[in-house]
């Protein structure tokens, strides 16, 4: 690839970072329509066909998922691949070296928000299929199905609901289910995800009347609701075991296997390196029945993600507040159910909540994990192909994140998700200053045609599987 061809791609995939498509917060929704609008452009000067914007029923106000198609010739295979447009919010802000959203090249790093989580896999895609596209002609010998979501980082409630609809079975069929937002296990070094953790989100509302208490008047006679919540979050949670407190929490889980554990070992990971990516963290944390690496990746979870009430400002004031509150997530191994997990916890906490105040638990959204079959033929096509381009043979990794989607693809769809990306840890993805490698994203873009490249030399009359 020529400096004059990567400046040009680079000047484009600017183009679609400086698109502040923030789902999560609403004055944005503009905004996410423009990335969907400047994607769709993209699709179309690729030769894609009935590009649309996909809604489930009573999500029409929502993001749209992107759903568009090149089918050249029913023999071919076919490819499904996904990615999102959206991206989180960029607070805070004031700790971010640069502009968000006016990418810089620092270092040889892109820096920018949605450089790395998700728009370098967008591009990287589009970019590959331009490619092989000048080298294919006017037929492809690989039919793509492109679906490409704007709410992957709110919750993907529109996305959800539109795979469990029954005309999106008909319409994704397919042989591979690319889903392009996982993570490298180092900077040079990839990986292919074979496992995912899924998700339960809740969030404790604690009140106590109709308005916030002088402390010297009330205080030792009226329970604080930010005592209350306090007293709550011990219930949940031992800091001391690392264990999940909650009644039947872990009565689905399988536990780590000598087999695996040997294979995760194979995943270049140092604790020194964990926690300078964790913000030069002090230590390590959790059950000291695992090792680092499985804490994070293949066991479950609790983690406070935000809590607030009462006086935060400078000074003093000496109230007791009215109000407490704080969100929670619990990820969860491929074998637990979030909907099980929610009862759990509807039905825990009302029994550990203490009298005096009115105890609200609100489940927010949930996705199951996945686990995928490393043998499988388009696995290995992709592991053939990332050694191909990046000179060594690439790790099967498990990832601690989520990925609500992927499981969806498995139970709705019936197609194996083959999870691929460039993300690493220290990409700060969520996190200001997010960054993707120039280098890196490049030879995406060639791993990416090295892998059409190998999906073309299979015929359907040649395949005795579906993937």
């Amino acid at each position: 690839m020529t400096d004059e061809k990567k400046q040009k791609y680079l000047e484009k995939f600017f183009e679609l970072i400086k698109i502040p498509s923030i789902s999560a917060l609403p004055e944005h929704h503009g905004d996410v329509l423009r990335a969907a609008e400047f994607i769709t452009k993209e699709l179309e000067a690729l030769g894609f066909k009935n590009i649309s914007y996909k809604y489930a029923k009573g999500h029409e106000d929502m993001a749209p998922v992107i759903y568009a198609e090149r089918i050249d010739d029913p023999e071919n295979p076919t490819i499904i691949v996904y990615c999102h447009y959206d991206v989180q919010p960029v607070d805070p802000i004031e700790n971010w070296t640069s502009d968000p959203f006016n990418p810089t090249i620092v270092d040889n790093y892109i820096l920018a928000r949605g450089a790395s989580d998700s728009k370098s896999h967008i591009m990287a895609q589009l970019f590959a299929l331009q490619e092989l596209s000048e080298e294919w002609g006017e037929k492809w010998p690989v039919n793509i199905r492109f679906v490409m979501e704007g709410q992957e980082e709110s919750g993907g409630e529109n996305i959800e609901a539109w795979m469990k609809e029954p005309e999106t079975k008909e319409l994704l069929k397919g042989d591979v289910f690319v889903v392009n937002d996982s993570h490298f296990a180092t900077e040079t070094i990839p990986a292919i995800t074979y496992g995912l953790r899924g998700i339960a989100y809740f969030q404790i509302n604690v009140r106590l009347g109709s308005t916030d208490l002088h402390s010297g008047e009330f205080g030792g006679g009226i329970l604080n609701p930010i005592n209350a919540l306090a007293y709550i979050l011990t219930k949940l949670y031992d800091v001391e075991t690392g264990k999940v407190l909650i009644p039947g929490f872990y009565g689905d889980v399988i536990d780590v296997s000598e087999e695996e554990r040997a294979n995760l070992a194979k995943v270049p990971f140092t604790e020194e390196d964990f926690l300078k990516d964790a913000g030069s963290a002090r230590s390590v944390w959790g059950d000291t029945n695992y090792s680092t690496k499985e804490r994070i990746s293949a066991r479950p979870t609790f983690d406070a993600n935000g809590i607030w009430g009462g006086f935060s400002g400078n000074g003093a004031k000496t109230i007791i507040p009215n109000e407490a509150h704080v969100k929670f997530s619990t990820r969860l191994v491929p074998n637990q159910k979030p909907e099980k997990i929610k009862e759990l916890v509807m039905n825990y906490i009302p029994q550990i909540a203490p009298k005096g105040v009115e105890v609200e638990v609100e489940y927010i959204h949930g996705g199951n994990g996945i686990m995928t079959d490393v043998n499988s033929p388009w696995v290995q096509m992709e592991k053939e192909a990332l050694e191909e381009v990046y000179g060594v043979e690439p790790v099967f990794d498990r990832g601690g994140g989520s990925i609500p989607l992927s499981a969806l693809i498995q139970s709705e769809i019936g197609v194996e998700p083959l999870l691929i990306g460039i993300i690493v840890a220290s990409d700060n993805a969520h996190a200001p200053n997010e960054k993707v490698h120039v280098d890196r994203f490049f030879k995406y873009i060639e791993s990416r045609k090295s892998f059409y490249k190998k999906a073309a030399k299979v015929r359907k009359n040649q395949q005795n599987q579906q993937v």
